[in-house]
Protein backbone atom coordinates (compact mmCIF):
# COMPACT_ATOMS: atom_id res chain seq x y z
CA UNK A 1 0.00 0.00 0.00
CA UNK A 2 2.63 2.39 0.92
CA UNK A 3 4.18 2.02 -2.10
CA UNK A 4 1.02 2.29 -4.43
CA UNK A 5 0.88 5.81 -2.41
CA UNK A 6 4.69 7.05 -3.00
CA UNK A 7 4.27 6.01 -7.17
CA UNK A 8 0.67 7.80 -6.91
CA UNK A 9 2.54 10.89 -5.54
CA UNK A 10 5.61 10.67 -8.13
CA UNK A 11 3.28 10.20 -10.81
CA UNK A 12 1.49 13.47 -9.54
CA UNK A 13 4.62 15.41 -9.29
CA UNK A 14 5.46 14.47 -12.75
CA UNK A 15 2.36 15.63 -14.09
CA UNK A 16 2.55 19.05 -12.37
CA UNK A 17 5.75 20.10 -12.67
CA UNK A 18 8.05 21.77 -10.15
CA UNK A 19 7.21 25.71 -11.42
CA UNK A 20 3.95 27.15 -11.66
CA UNK A 21 2.48 27.03 -15.21
CA UNK A 22 1.33 30.33 -16.94
CA UNK A 23 -2.65 30.71 -17.76
CA UNK A 24 -3.60 28.69 -20.73
CA UNK A 25 -4.96 31.76 -22.15
CA UNK A 26 -1.88 34.15 -22.00
CA UNK A 27 0.28 30.92 -23.73
CA UNK A 28 0.29 31.31 -27.47
CA UNK A 29 0.67 29.10 -30.36
CA UNK A 30 4.14 28.80 -30.71
CA UNK A 31 4.33 28.26 -26.63
CA UNK A 32 5.85 31.37 -25.53
CA UNK A 33 3.95 33.36 -22.52
CA UNK A 34 1.68 36.57 -24.08
CA UNK A 35 1.13 39.43 -21.53
CA UNK A 36 -2.35 41.44 -21.57
CA UNK A 37 -0.83 44.01 -23.85
CA UNK A 38 0.43 41.33 -26.66
CA UNK A 39 -3.03 40.29 -27.85
CA UNK A 40 -3.74 44.43 -28.69
CA UNK A 41 0.01 45.08 -30.14
CA UNK A 42 1.29 41.85 -31.41
CA UNK A 43 1.19 41.90 -35.21
CA UNK A 44 -0.86 38.22 -34.49
CA UNK A 45 -3.72 40.47 -33.44
CA UNK A 46 -5.55 42.64 -35.52
CA UNK A 47 -8.99 44.63 -34.40
CA UNK A 48 -11.58 45.41 -36.96
CA UNK A 49 -14.91 47.32 -34.69
CA UNK A 50 -15.55 45.59 -31.74
CA UNK A 51 -13.51 42.08 -32.71
CA UNK A 52 -10.02 41.11 -32.63
CA UNK A 53 -8.45 38.58 -34.91
CA UNK A 54 -5.71 36.53 -33.00
CA UNK A 55 -3.94 33.02 -34.29
CA UNK A 56 -5.78 30.18 -32.99
CA UNK A 57 -3.23 28.23 -30.10
CA UNK A 58 -3.19 26.79 -27.21
CA UNK A 59 -5.69 28.52 -24.80
CA UNK A 60 -8.67 29.68 -27.15
CA UNK A 61 -10.85 26.99 -26.86
CA UNK A 62 -13.60 26.64 -24.09
CA UNK A 63 -12.13 24.12 -21.89
CA UNK A 64 -9.11 26.21 -21.54
CA UNK A 65 -10.99 29.06 -20.86
CA UNK A 66 -13.05 27.38 -17.82
CA UNK A 67 -9.87 26.50 -16.31
CA UNK A 68 -7.79 29.96 -15.98
CA UNK A 69 -9.25 30.98 -12.52
CA UNK A 70 -8.65 27.46 -10.77
CA UNK A 71 -5.62 25.65 -9.65
CA UNK A 72 -4.61 22.76 -7.41
CA UNK A 73 -3.52 19.39 -7.67
CA UNK A 74 -6.18 18.40 -9.40
CA UNK A 75 -6.97 21.49 -11.81
CA UNK A 76 -3.46 21.69 -12.59
CA UNK A 77 -2.75 18.43 -14.70
CA UNK A 78 -6.38 18.99 -16.21
CA UNK A 79 -4.81 22.03 -17.63
CA UNK A 80 -1.84 20.65 -19.30
CA UNK A 81 -4.06 17.82 -21.07
CA UNK A 82 -6.17 20.55 -22.35
CA UNK A 83 -3.26 22.52 -23.07
CA UNK A 84 -1.75 19.31 -24.94
CA UNK A 85 -4.95 18.21 -27.07
CA UNK A 86 -4.73 22.05 -28.04
CA UNK A 87 -1.31 22.05 -28.95
CA UNK A 88 -1.47 19.13 -31.14
CA UNK A 89 -4.70 20.26 -33.12
CA UNK A 90 -3.04 23.34 -33.92
CA UNK A 91 0.67 22.81 -33.60
CA UNK A 92 0.92 18.94 -35.29
CA UNK A 93 -2.58 17.77 -36.99
CA UNK A 94 -3.48 21.39 -38.62
CA UNK A 95 0.23 22.31 -39.24
CA UNK A 96 0.59 18.37 -40.76
CA UNK A 97 -2.53 18.83 -42.90
CA UNK A 98 -1.38 22.01 -44.23
CA UNK A 99 1.57 20.72 -45.31
CA UNK A 100 0.10 18.43 -47.11
CA UNK A 101 -1.74 20.37 -48.85
CA UNK A 102 0.41 23.05 -50.31
CA UNK A 103 2.51 19.94 -51.11
CA UNK A 104 -0.36 18.98 -53.43
CA UNK A 105 -1.77 21.83 -54.86
CA UNK A 106 1.33 24.36 -54.66
CA UNK A 107 -0.60 26.55 -52.79
CA UNK A 108 -2.84 27.29 -49.75
CA UNK A 109 -6.90 27.27 -49.41
CA UNK A 110 -8.19 30.48 -50.93
CA UNK A 111 -10.86 30.98 -48.78
CA UNK A 112 -12.59 29.86 -45.52
CA UNK A 113 -15.04 27.46 -46.63
CA UNK A 114 -12.62 26.06 -48.84
CA UNK A 115 -10.11 25.32 -45.78
CA UNK A 116 -12.67 23.92 -43.67
CA UNK A 117 -13.58 21.24 -46.16
CA UNK A 118 -10.32 20.30 -47.65
CA UNK A 119 -8.28 20.68 -44.79
CA UNK A 120 -10.20 20.26 -41.18
CA UNK A 121 -13.08 18.17 -42.46
CA UNK A 122 -10.76 16.21 -44.96
CA UNK A 123 -8.30 15.29 -42.20
CA UNK A 124 -11.21 14.84 -39.74
CA UNK A 125 -9.01 17.27 -37.49
CA UNK A 126 -11.44 18.28 -34.25
CA UNK A 127 -10.75 21.60 -33.67
CA UNK A 128 -11.08 22.72 -29.81
CA UNK A 129 -14.96 23.91 -29.39
CA UNK A 130 -14.69 27.85 -28.93
CA UNK A 131 -16.50 29.90 -26.34
CA UNK A 132 -19.53 32.09 -27.47
CA UNK A 133 -19.01 34.66 -29.80
CA UNK A 134 -15.67 33.45 -30.69
CA UNK A 135 -15.57 32.52 -34.33
CA UNK A 136 -12.67 30.43 -36.29
CA UNK A 137 -12.14 32.35 -39.43
CA UNK A 138 -9.14 30.99 -42.14
CA UNK A 139 -6.62 34.27 -43.60
CA UNK A 140 -5.30 32.84 -46.72
CA UNK A 141 -3.29 35.88 -47.00
CA UNK A 142 -1.59 35.01 -44.07
CA UNK A 143 -1.87 31.16 -43.87
CA UNK A 144 -3.00 31.20 -40.78
CA UNK A 145 -6.63 30.05 -39.13
CA UNK A 146 -7.40 32.73 -36.67
CA UNK A 147 -9.87 33.30 -33.88
CA UNK A 148 -11.99 36.23 -34.09
CA UNK A 149 -13.21 37.46 -30.61
CA UNK A 150 -15.26 39.95 -28.93
CA UNK A 151 -12.28 43.04 -27.73
CA UNK A 152 -11.65 42.69 -23.71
Amino acid sequence: MREAVQVGLCCLLICTGCRPSAPASATRAGGTVATGADSVTAPAAERSGNTERVVAGVGVGQRSRSLDNRSGPVVEPLKSLVATKERLAFDVQLKHAMDLYRATHGRLPQSHDAFMTQIVAFNKIKLPVLPEGHNYLFDPQRGELMVERPVR
